[in-house]
């Protein structure tokens, strides 16, 4: 679970009720994509391999794995210009609100920037910890109990009358699709998940059984959110309601595990570039420090130009996420064990149904939400 939860309200938006059940679809392919994932690390020579790019060069090569690398590296640099966005959004409002300040979205991205660069530069590698990887769960539950509390309160209020929305957006599909697409976007991650697990044989059923609940989770966040605001809502969703202690503990909470995420984002592109042009020779400090200063540039450079959060979010979604999370995956599993099992119809009809949905949301949901943060309003 991470930050994509607060645009869900707003990909139903652009759906309209019927990007409810799009919640759960993503739920379920992005299951079945994640457990052939981590199948497919496992060679029919009987060698592990570490990474998706791994695979990739493993089927096509060089050019294969240098392809979900570039992939790889456009998506965590897209997530961490959201990251940045996002928690930018959130100080300016928590500030705004408490002591009467005036809106400056840009010094606060000038902000957030320093305070991920200072750990950027001053350390070589940075380790997901269990208690940083507790926090952000806590605070994306924290977040999503709070946002569905409040969106149920808002509908129960005596003077409520319901907002304008609509049952079916057929041209919003894609956008909708591609943003739910970026909330369930782990499967980059899975291989390492299964490697740190003492019974890596159980990862299926672990994987499964978490799918569920993130997948319940963020139904009940969509759900509430759209039912309270319709088509008025806002993205990050959180700016729809009125300040309050738990929403501004929410800000702070969430805004706390963007700053200390945002780093292993910068770091981990950063290291993938260093063994790709140092392959035998350590890296110079200087030159790595300016290497990361760039990519955290690039992630600045990016949000100062398209600073609307809900576009951003269903481009970088539609680009990316749409390919690594669903459609590569899942083409890979079937290229490395058609020899090695035998599917039956309904397995086809599902992986090529998987595939099919994909491949639109990255051809059309590029172009449209591409077109949209473009020249939209």
């Amino acid at each position: 679970m991470g930050t994509g939860v607060l645009q869900l309200p707003a990909a139903l938006k652009q759906g309209g009720w019927i990007g409810f059940f799009y919640v759960f679809l993503s739920g379920i392919m992005s299951n079945y994509a994640g457990m052939a994932t981590v199948r497919c690390m496992y060679t029919k020579e009987g060698e592990k391999l570490n990474t998706f790019s791994d695979m990739g060069g493993y089927l096509y090569g060089n050019m294969g794995k240098q392809a979900i690398q570039t992939l790889k590296t456009l998506s965590l640099l897209g997530g961490g210009s959201v990251s940045i966005l996002l928690a930018s959004i959130n100080l300016n409002e928590i500030v705004s609100e408490m002591f009467g300040l005036k809106s400056n979205l840009l010094f606060w991205i000038v902000v957030c920037s320093i305070v991920v660069l200072t750990p950027t530069i001053l350390f070589k590698e940075i380790h997901e910890s269990p208690l940083l990887t507790f926090f952000g769960t806590f605070t994306t539950v924290f977040v999503i109990v709070i946002a569905s509390i409040m969106s149920i309160l808002v509908w129960m209020h005596p003077e409520f009358q319901y907002p304008p929305s609509e049952l079916l957006k057929l041209s919003g599909f894609p956008i909708s699709f591609s943003s739910i697409c970026f909330a369930f976007s782990g499967n980059l991650l899975w291989p390492d998940i299964e490697k740190g697990m003492k019974t890596p044989q159980s990862f299926s059923k672990v994987l499964t059984c978490s799918s569920c609940v993130v997948t319940l989770f963020y139904a009940v966040m969509a759900f509430t959110g759209y039912l309270a605001f319709g088509d008025n809502v806002l993205s990050p969703v959180l700016l729809s309601f009125h300040p309050n202690f738990f929403v501004k503990a929410a800000y702070l909470l969430i805004t706390a595990h963007i700053l200390l995420t945002i780093p292993l984002y910068i770091i981990s592109i950063s290291r993938d570039i260093e063994r790709l042009i140092y392959d035998q020779v350590e890296m110079k400090v200087w030159h790595r420090h300016m290497l990361r200063t760039s990519l955290l540039l690039v992630a600045v450079a990016v949000i100062l130009t398209f600073s609307n959060f809900e576009k951003l979010v269903s481009l970088i979604g539609s680009v990316t996420v749409s390919l690594l999370s669903y459609v590569l995956p899942v083409i890979f599993y079937i290229k490395m064990y058609k020899s090695r099992e035998t599917f039956g119809l309904s397995d086809k009809l599902f992986q090529y149904s998987i595939v099919f949905v994909g491949l639109f949301c990255f051809f059309v949901g590029t172009y449209l939400s591409g077109s949209d943060l473009l020249f939209g309003n």
